[in-house]
């Protein structure tokens, strides 16, 4: 990336518009991959996705990073674009519809990380360019994300992959033609054949090959390792301007940055295991002992039809399943509470009460009293049972 950054400033800015080497960057990596597309390989579902990853990746990131060099500087455009590890972080939690703490804490840390690196004071005048750069970082990270989720949901090997690859492009012209027919300079074309090379390059390799196996490498990772590899990207990058355009860098803090870096990318690996430990921990101590009297009720009913109350799902002693079979609608404590009221010398009289009860906190007490008596003891037949389930 930082390559590639290099040779867009060294040979382009100023003399190419910005939005032309852009768009000539995506046809160029579309037609690498246009004579692979095969549509009826893929499923129905991952071409329109296909489109708005590319759109959104590659053509919306790239305007709006060109909008912010009308604000703000070089170095604060790269700054900024250190927090793209959070997007990518809060993009996958609501994708799957969770909270993960761990990975914002690792891209939270990875943000510190890439600070140390990039941070060289801030003009007066940044907030403008802070706020469009964050709309090209949160595009960036959704389209690395939804490529991720695509590949996962609809199980994409590599050659669907390769095949459908060329869509990414496809989506990306879709938003940078128009954005070059609109804010583009005609007049400020490529005259060169230095110019044109590195066009090429940038197009081919750069865009069609880098996008490629970035985006199948994110795919293969979690949401905390992918916004740490954004960020990788940073004394990466230093390292080749370092080491191919001998320009000069900060090792100290270079140093200090990729330390902090590499501390992010452990923590996000240990995370799972030290609350997995924990958890463990949790289950096998007193707590373990009947939850089920802990555990509260809401809206229990009689359902008349099968003769089971059915109420929410809770834990009993510490697992997700009670010992008794179970009809297909009711859950382990009300199923038991039944049972249990059923066994005893006026069961139906038992059955009656319970239907005419109205909800109470007594009632979920009683309940679960009678839920906890049946936990150790066999139940009679009950509704429409589950032949998977043994018998306690």
């Amino acid at each position: 990336m930082g390559c590639v950054f290099q040779s867009d400033r060294e040979y382009l800015a100023g003399q190419v518009d910005s939005y032309f080497a852009v768009l000539t960057r995506a046809m160029l990596a579309g037609l690498l991959f246009l004579p692979l597309l095969r549509l009826r390989l893929l499923p129905r579902p991952v071409v329109p996705g296909l489109l708005v990853v590319g759109a959104l990746q590659f053509g919306v990131t790239y305007i709006c990073l060109y909008q912010s060099f009308e604000y703000i500087s070089v170095p604060e455009v790269l700054l900024f674009t250190i927090f793209t590890p959070l997007h990518v972080a809060l993009i996958d939690d609501l994708l799957n519809r969770r909270f993960s703490l761990g990975p914002l804490v690792a891209a939270a840390i990875a943000v510190v990380g890439a600070g140390i690196i990039r941070y060289d004071g801030l003009s007066d005048n940044f907030i403008r360019g802070f706020l469009i750069l964050q709309l090209a970082n949160f595009t960036f990270a959704a389209g690395q994300v939804g490529y991720a989720h695509l590949v996962r949901r609809y199980e994409l090997t590599s050659t669907q992959q390769w095949r459908g690859f060329g869509l990414f492009f496809i989506g990306a012209l879709l938003v940078m033609l128009p954005a070059w027919l609109l804010l583009g300079n005609p007049e400020r074309l490529p005259h060169t054949t230095l110019q044109w090379s590195v066009l090429a390059w940038l197009g081919l390799v750069a865009s069609g090959l880098g996008f490629l196996f970035w985006n199948r490498g994110a795919a293969q990772v979690d949401a905390g390792t992918l916004g740490i590899m954004n960020n990788a990207l940073v004394p990466a990058g230093l390292l080749v301007n370092l080491l191919i355009w001998n320009r000069e860098a900060d090792l100290l803090r270079l140093a200090a940055g990729s330390v902090v870096l590499g501390l992010s990318l452990w923590v996000n690996a240990r995370w799972p295991h030290w609350f997995a430990r924990r958890h463990r921990a949790d289950q096998s101590g007193p707590a373990k002992v009947s939850q089920a009297v802990m555990s509260p009720l809401s809206k229990p009913r009689l359902n008349h039809f099968t003769r089971c109350a059915e109420v929410p799902w809770v834990k009993l002693s510490g697992t997700t399943s009670c010992p008794a079979r179970r009809c297909r609608r009711s859950s382990p404590i009300a199923l038991a509470a039944v049972s249990a009221s059923s066994r005893s010398s006026g069961s139906s009289i038992c059955r009656w009460v319970l239907a005419a009860w109205p909800q109470s906190p007594a009632k979920a007490v009683c309940l679960q009293f009678l839920a906890y008596r049946q936990c150790v003891l066999p139940r009679p037949g009950c509704g429409r049972r589950r032949p998977d389930v043994p018998s306690g």
